[in-house]
């Protein structure tokens, strides 16, 4: 009788501990490390923004036009193409261009110059990059 009583005892105490929101601390903690993770993904998009496209490009709405295109709103311009081309074009624009790609021609016929090739960036600093040009921009507004 005794391991079933502890049996029953086990499953009421699972089944409160399911039906209750966790500690108010735990909330807390799962906040803080969040905004911990955003926070280091906006500083280290700012970083490589500022030393690799800043010269450029602009990333606010109400900015003035750059020899680029304003970068917000870039991933929206290419939501018909998968993430990838967008990361190859920030890589390598000219091989996309070369190759025909049609977004990539798109956006050499709008505008003059050549883009630096970026083949280094590995996908996460560039999403970096692009996390902190959205949040940045759509703070200001």
């Amino acid at each position: 009788m005794l391991p079933y009583c502890s049996f029953i005892a086990s499953i009421l105490f699972l089944g409160i501990s399911l039906h209750h929101p966790p500690p108010k601390s735990l909330k807390t903690t799962t906040t803080l490390v969040s905004q911990n993770l955003q926070d280091t993904l906006f500083a280290q998009g700012q970083a490589l923004y500022k030393t690799n496209c800043v010269a450029c490009h602009t990333s606010s709405p109400k900015g003035g036009a750059g020899p680029a295109p304003n970068l917000v709103g870039v991933q929206m311009r290419w939501k018909d193409y998968p993430k990838e081309d967008l990361f190859n074009f920030i890589r390598n624009s000219q091989r996309m261009i070369k190759e025909g790609h049609p977004k990539a021609v798109k956006v050499s016929k709008q505008w003059d110059g050549v883009m630096t090739a970026y083949p280094s960036l590995s996908d996460e600093e560039i999403q970096s990059m692009l996390y902190f040009v959205d949040k940045e921009a759509y703070q200001k507004e």
